[in-house]
């Protein structure tokens, strides 16, 4: 084994020469200081300085002259400034119109703008050489199959005089903003609970990512991202979302050739060889963890000096708590054979403090078959902008845990509304007999009626929801007057007044797997957590459904007993999920594991605790009913709402439903799940998903409509 005390004399040695403006060529340093060492720890010290000065050259080209992250920096000498119109108010791609700049990097520019709809998105501009534009649009193409609640989404693509233009979701701002902040509020980084829990929600887009897949050539393919850092990490609705794409590469087998830039304070080791492994964006989360949580790097000086700290040195990790060192540490290490199996695994030993090889599941497995592929293939992806942080909304800062006290002290525990709903009571999960018919013949003349519960031929209960008005998202601290901003709100729950005109029958439970498998047949039930007889299937809801699955499901019903269903709008859902109250919970403004199915190891609100978490589905009627008799609707499985996601309006609004022209636009999710924090299963949370994306915690009720 080489001396690394010696060759990292020599680094020293060399590091000071060069920043002095002395720039020995290696062989003459090592004539000069090496002479007479053994020669394994010569060609060691020979081997890492080429690879440094060979980096050294490819960050010097991707931060030479002109090149600026910042809005302002030098105008009209990027590549995309010359041929496409980049001016606020140009419309570069019918219907989406630009606002504002938000960066410039050495490939182009990032705009903020505004879609079809009034969505507000990121478009970046990147400059092709002619010859290269078939291969990156080949690319891209692969790239935007990848869907994930963690990975920011590609909403568009478009190629125009020269230039590649993608639309993608717009964030509120990175966590390298919010870190800033923590630390102007007197911390030394992103408070330890807060920062775990992005943490995790990066891990499972990584995961996500780096999972092998079937390529159409055979053989696995996985994807690293190269260049994960703080201002890669995303803030969107308070999730964290991976995004800039730029330096993305597939991956075969093990490993791949790594061209390319990144960011060599985050860089994992293998970068600088030459090579990427399916275990580098776990190094780069690590030494973002770091900076995150205690407000230094592990390695720190200039770029030769960053990477010698990488390759060959021993990290500082003086800026963590002791027992959370071991842990990064491994995820730190040189050789990525010995880090963690996966970056869940890693965020996993940090939360419970492991220091030895686990085997940790993926949050979000792979997805099951469907009728979509998702696998990915290519050589290499476009190379987009150099990072540029996306703060363009203060996201609600995070407070001390704690509710409002007595919901009823705070005049938020009841709702003057104008309906009165006759529903299945709290605790009967049988129902009764009235509006039940006949399960022989689907088409009994007994059928569903305004005013009452209604269950149809495969036993699904519906309650009578009464029309009404209410206050849909949640305290803004403006709207209602009076009433302190929610915990943990997002800016995307802007608090405005909805009118339902009509009733309508909503879908006591979650649609169980044995009413998912007679209408829609036993293969097409590819639930995670399965029961393992009828029994249990008829209580377990069916999980890891698509949107369009729903569509077809709810179609099927509908045909089979000739009435009408489909999925709640977004303001249907809250609406029932309330039942006539404004708190956080339809029962207050704490939760416990004692009243839904969530994960536990975290807490919301004063009254809350710790508790358990189950990892898995529950029972649909595990818990107890809201006032109006519905089931789950806060945790256990998020629930597919019909709309398409899209900003609130402030003003009142009479019977909402979001556009659905587009049949890709991406749709609403509620309720929360099994998986997510306290917070997000608030009835105002909003989440959203691509109408193909399947994961193991999502899962659908219905509405059925009268004719």
């Amino acid at each position: 084994m080489p001396d690394h005390s010696l060759v990292d004399t020599w680094f020293d040695q060399w590091e000071q020469a060069r920043a002095q403006g002395r720039e020995v060529p290696l062989d003459q340093f090592i004539e000069q200081h090496c002479r007479g060492s053994p020669p394994a720890v010569i060609e060691a010290f020979r081997s890492q300085a080429n690879a440094l000065q060979s980096m050294a050259a490819r960050l010097k080209g991707a931060t030479g002259p002109g090149h600026s992250t910042c809005p302002g920096g030098p105008q009209d000498t990027s590549p995309s400034a010359a041929r496409v119109n980049l001016t606020p108010g140009a419309e570069p791609v019918p219907g989406y119109r630009l606002e504002k700049r938000l960066g410039r990097g050495g490939f182009g520019e990032v705009w903020r703008a505004t879609a079809p709809g009034g969505m507000p998105v990121a478009l970046k501009f990147v400059s092709l050489e002619p010859q290269k534009a078939r291969a990156e649009l080949r690319a891209l193409e692969i790239l935007k199959k990848v869907r994930h609640p963690h990975l920011l989404a590609t909403v568009g693509y478009w190629q125009h005089e020269g230039h590649l233009i993608i639309a993608m979701e717009l964030a509120d701002r990175t966590l390298m903003a919010r870190f800033l902040e923590a630390v102007r509020q007197g911390h030394p980084g992103i408070p330890g609970p807060e920062l775990l829990g992005y943490m995790a929600e990066a891990a499972q887009g990584l995961d996500y990512l780096n999972e092998p897949r079937q390529s159409p050539g055979g053989g696995g393919v996985g994807i690293q991202h190269r260049d994960v850092k703080p201002h890669n990490l995303l803030l969107l609705g308070g999730c964290v979302k991976v995004g800039d794409f730029g330096l993305a590469r597939c991956l075969e087998h093990s490993q791949a050739s790594h061209t390319g830039s990144m960011t060599a304070a985050y860089a994992a080791p293998e970068f600088f060889h030459g090579r990427t492994s399916r275990h580098s964006d776990q190094y780069c989360l690590a030494v973002t963890y770091c900076q995150l949580r205690g407000g230094r790097l592990p390695f720190t000086g200039n770029a030769p000096a960053l990477m010698a700290g990488h390759l060959h040195r021993v990290p500082d990790l003086t800026m963590l708590p002791a027992e959370e060192r071991p842990v990064v540490a491994r995820a730190l290490a040189k050789k990525p054979q010995e880090r963690w199996p996966s970056c869940a695994a890693f965020v996993e030993a940090l939360a419970g403090g492991e220091t030895q090889p686990v085997a940790v599941p993926r949050a979000r497995p792979a997805a099951p078959p469907r009728r979509r592929s998702l696998w990915q293939a290519g050589t290499a992806a476009v190379t987009l902008l150099v990072a540029v942080p996306l703060a363009l909304h203060l996201w609600q800062s995070f407070g001390q845990p704690g509710g409002r006290g007595d919901p009823a002290e705070d005049g938020r525990a009841s709702l003057d509304r104008q309906a009165t709903v006759k529903g299945s009571p709290s605790g009967d999960r049988g129902g009764k007999d009235e509006g039940k018919i006949d399960k022989d013949d689907p088409k009994s003349e007994v059928g569903p009626q305004q005013g009452r519960p209604f269950t149809n031929s495969l036993g699904m209960q519906f309650a009578w929801v009464e029309p009404g008005s209410f206050l849909m998202g949640s305290p803004d601290g403006k709207t209602p007057t009076g009433v302190p901003a929610e915990y943990q709100r997002s800016d995307e729950e802007t608090p405005h007044k909805v009118t339902l005109t009509k009733g309508f029958h909503m879908g006591v439970h979650l649609v169980n797997q044995a009413q998912w498998e007679r209408v829609m047949g036993k293969d097409a039930n590819l639930s995670k957590f399965v029961g393992w007889n009828r029994n249990e299937q008829k209580r377990l809801p069916v999980d890891s459904v698509t949107w369009e699955d729903c569509q077809g499901f709810y179609r099927k019903l509908g045909a089979r007993e000739g009435r009408t269903y489909k999925l709640p709008t977004e303001a249907q859902w809250e609406y029932a999920c309330r039942a006539g109250t404004r708190t956080a919970f339809w029962w207050g403004d704490s939760i416990t594991a004692d009243q839904a199915n969530y994960d536990g190891n975290f807490t919301y609100g004063k009254d809350s605790k710790n508790g358990a978490h189950r990892k898995s589905t529950t029972p649909v009627d595990s818990f107890r009913a809201n006032p109006w008799g519905l089931y789950d609707m806060h945790g256990n499985l998020y629930q597919w709402c019909e709309d398409v996601y899209q900003p609130y309006p402030e003003d009142a609004v009479i019977d909402a439903i979001g556009v659905t022209e587009r049949a890709t636009d991406v749709r609403v999710q509620r309720g929360g799940s099994w998986y997510s924090y306290p917070n997000r299963c608030r009835a105002a949370y909003r989440s959203r998903g691509a109408p193909a994306m399947r994961f193991d915690d999502v899962g659908c009720r219905v509405v059925l409509c009268l004719d």
